[in-house]
């Protein structure tokens, strides 16, 4: 995103705003509220008694808003806390850019020191008393850290002077190296609290630069491969309607889902891709087309 909006500050000498929110609006708006409204008139239909259906419209203010990231959320949609957490970003991060300028970043700095005084736990006690308790929820668990860890590193690729000294470290053996990283702090066991996630978030902030900056290698040839491909085409589908697939899985399968795990994997994720190619070609693409009107 932080790239997108350097490139187009580069080749016009400013930034629409305008045309950015139209451009994110029509990307994420059009499937996720229909969703919303989807499992809303599901939850109508169902049993008044029903805990789930109560809890759902009871959360339902919370996911409308994009807030849901700061409740514990219970429902089909408890996983998009991190799509609450992007939209956070696109409304702070760009008009703040905007505004001031690469000086955002000192701004950007300080917050990213708050964030690990949240990993690292001396936090713990306050957010507490504000009713955010740091086990209930994922975002201050991997905290806004990727996120702008990800705005540092679109700066550095744009700074001939750092994406040189980035193109030394990462290239031949670097890439590898990184991979090898992230796979080491992933399979830290037990809490990754502290260190090994903020070890696991830098390397992959690095590899993610690694792959950028070796367009040739083998691994990155192999991220091309046409299947990858169309599974990024389809990726937010595959966000959005997987746990509605996986529910509909266990209910086609009953009581076989618990016997047969492998079984109830494998039609889950038929579910899902079926679910997620049709959802773009019949949907998704013709709002996406709409975005091409908003670009400067």
């Amino acid at each position: 995103i932080t790239s997108l909006l350097l490139r187009e500050q580069q080749q016009t000498g400013t930034i629409s705003l305008r045309n950015f929110y139209i451009r994110r609006s029509l990307r994420i708006f059009p499937l996720y509220y229909a969703v919303l409204a989807a499992l809303g008139a599901a939850f109508l239909l169902a049993d008044p008694a029903s805990t789930l259906r109560q809890t759902f419209f009871a959360e339902l203010p919370f996911h409308a808003t994009y807030t849901s990231n700061w409740i514990e959320s219970h429902t089909f949609l408890a996983i998009t806390w991190s799509l609450s957490t992007e939209e956070q970003f696109y409304l702070i991060w760009p008009p703040l850019f905007v505004l001031l300028g690469r000086a955002a970043l000192w701004i950007l700095l300080p917050f990213l020191a708050l964030n690990q005084l949240i990993n690292f736990g001396p936090l713990d006690g306050w957010l507490a008393s504000q009713g955010l308790a740091y086990v209930s929820l994922p975002i201050l668990q991997s905290t806004f850290t990727p996120i702008l860890l990800g705005v540092l590193l679109a700066f550095a690729m744009d700074s001939p002077r750092w994406r040189a000294a980035l193109a030394r470290i990462l290239s031949g053996r670097g890439l590898i190296i990184m991979v090898a990283l992230v796979l080491l702090f992933a399979n830290v066991p037990g809490n990754i609290r502290g260190w090994p996630r903020l070890g696991f978030q830098v390397s992959a902030a690095l590899l993610l630069a690694a792959i950028v900056l070796n367009p040739a290698s083998r691994a990155v040839r192999a991220l091309e491969w046409r299947p990858l491909a169309l599974l990024g085409v389809v990726s937010y589908g595959v966000y959005l309607l997987h746990i509605i697939a996986v529910e509909v899985s266990s209910r086609l399968l009953g009581s076989f889902a618990a016997a047969w795990p492998t079984a109830h994997f494998l039609l889950s994720l038929a579910l899902t891709a079926a679910a997620a190619f049709a959802s773009y070609h019949l949907f998704e693409a013709r709002m996406l087309r709409l975005k091409d009107r908003f670009r400067t």
